[in-house]
């Protein structure tokens, strides 16, 4: 057999089994940062405190979600013909989304009572679908969809020169970006810095970072220096938002916004991480079949989870200040996600909100 074959079909195996995990780990982060939503609620208390230290470990999880469309679907895009492409993001993240921010809608009017039932017309509808505000939680769609409406220039880039072009992204990009407006913020500079590398403004920023993780030759000594300025990144994410946020009376999110460079440099070390860790994680047969099942359920994670929550705390007037509810509820979430999916999947027509 070619070895060349074999090589490529090894690559394209390892890259599933990552992007499994990742898939997997980035549901989980979720659930715990929506179970410790009360860090939006500043507080010098112990459980603000704890909430923010776990807010900040589990921040990841959304510059995940956004990085892994830069492995999954840049490999699944024919340029020469579009169609299928937005076939299947239509079918797979736009009616999903649709669907439950108008249940959202609903449960928030009819059950959580959050929302006057006079405010659904058809101009708050359709300003909250393309917005992601019908349903709080679902903001990150909006970029998402931004993403996926990019990938075909991103794919149109030739395989031979992809390394070279989103290096080139990836760094520049980190520097006018991210880099220098975060220097300007921190210190306080009197300095108006409206440069940026618009191809990948925002949350764009994760596709080239994403490449980068899965196909740049990372060196040992490279690896293991991106896992120490993550780390120190993690740092002081959770010590600068509790020093500012404290001093300031208000939640400070300059370290720990989703934009902001220690996320991004703690985000982008995690990707890497489990990128490293994924062949000897999904190598155990026991793992594997764990992490598989799992990954059949992790988008509905990120659609169902917070309706799970807010119906348990509403109906059993459980204390979301409580260590058990902000480190339990996401172990109670899987199963129960798990098992209404499973139903739904069963009714022809609903299984398609449920991909």
């Amino acid at each position: 057999m070619d070895n060349t074959f074999v090589g490529i079909h090894h690559d394209m195996d390892t890259q599933k089994q990552f992007m499994k995990l990742a898939h997997v780990v980035s549901s989980i982060g979720i659930t715990f940062l929506s179970a410790n939503a009360v860090f939006l609620e500043l507080a010098d208390q112990p459980y603000w405190i704890s909430s923010n230290i776990v807010d900040s470990i589990f921040r990841f999880c959304i510059p995940v979600f956004f990085m892994m469309p830069g492995i999954s679907l840049l490999e699944m895009i024919d340029i020469q013909d579009l169609k299928p492409y937005f076939k299947s993001r239509f079918w797979m993240s736009v009616v999903p989304y649709a669907a439950w921010s108008l249940i959202g809608m609903l449960f928030n009017v009819f059950y959580l009572k959050s929302v006057p039932a006079s405010n659904m017309n058809a101009v708050f509808i359709t300003n909250g679908l393309l917005n992601g505000s019908l349903f709080s939680i679902f903001w990150f769609f909006i970029p998402l969809f931004g993403i996926e409406l990019s990938m075909p220039l991103f794919a149109a880039v030739p395989e031979e020169k992809r390394i070279k072009v989103f290096s080139y992204l990836f760094f520049t990009g980190v520097l006018v970006n991210l880099v220098i407006p975060f220097v300007i913020e921190v210190f306080h500079l009197p300095i108006y810095f409206p440069i940026q590398v618009l191809a990948i403004a925002g949350y764009m920023i994760y596709i080239p970072a994403s490449y980068m993780v899965a196909k740049y030759p990372f060196s040992k000594r490279q690896r293991y220096l991106v896992y120490v300025l993550g780390l120190l990144s993690l740092f002081a994410m959770i010590y600068m938002t509790q020093i500012l946020s404290l001093d300031e009376g208000a939640i400070n999110l300059t370290y720990k916004g989703y934009l902001s460079l220690p996320t991004f440099v703690y985000s982008f070390a995690v990707f890497l991480l489990l990128k490293n860790i994924a062949p000897k994680v999904m190598g155990n047969p026991g793992v594997s079949r764990v992490i598989t099942f799992m990954r059949g359920y992790t988008f509905c994670f990120y659609l169902e989870h917070k309706f799970l929550f807010d119906f348990l705390t509403r109906t059993f007037h459980f204390n979301v200040y409580s260590a058990w509810y902000r480190f339990g509820m996401p172990f109670l979430a899987f199963p129960v996600v798990v098992l209404f999916t499973w139903v739904l999947r069963k009714i022809p027509g609903v299984k398609r909100i449920v991909p």
